[in-house]
């Protein structure tokens, strides 16, 4: 990664019981521009996602606790992910902080996951 070109980033890999695989990231850059880099593996299929939204929750010491994360692949699957803070910690990268955690993933059909969610910024940025 090019941490330098980064003001901050949201991720969540989670991996569910019936084997679907999310990656959802949203990087933010300076001057407020920002790209999505989503896909969703359902077993046999690889697609793009669209991500709608990623919401995190964070305590008082700015560490994640829980999120809201909602993308779309292109077929209509929509992933309405509830996810739920099981352990965290902190990484720093030359003036970048990870802010990294295991989660529980939960969708609305009952599927449970388990993996990463990870906030990232540089220090020093807005």
């Amino acid at each position: 990664r090019n941490w330098a070109a980064f003001t901050h980033h949201e991720l969540a890999w989670p991996v569910f019981d019936d084997g679907t695989a999310l990656g959802i990231i949203r990087i933010h850059f300076e001057g407020g521009d920002s790209a999505d880099l989503c896909w969703a593996y359902t077993g046999d299929t690889l697609m793009p996602l669209s991500l709608e939204e990623f919401t995190t929750t964070l305590n008082d010491e700015g560490r994640a606790t829980s999120a809201k994360v909602i993308a779309v692949d292109d077929k209509g699957q929509r992933y309405d992910i509830d996810c739920i803070r099981q352990a965290i910690c902190h990484w720093p990268f030359d003036g970048y902080v990870l802010n990294e955690g295991a989660f529980e993933f939960r969708l609305p059909d009952g599927r449970v996951g388990y993996g990463l969610l990870e906030l990232g910024c540089r220090l020093g940025s807005p």
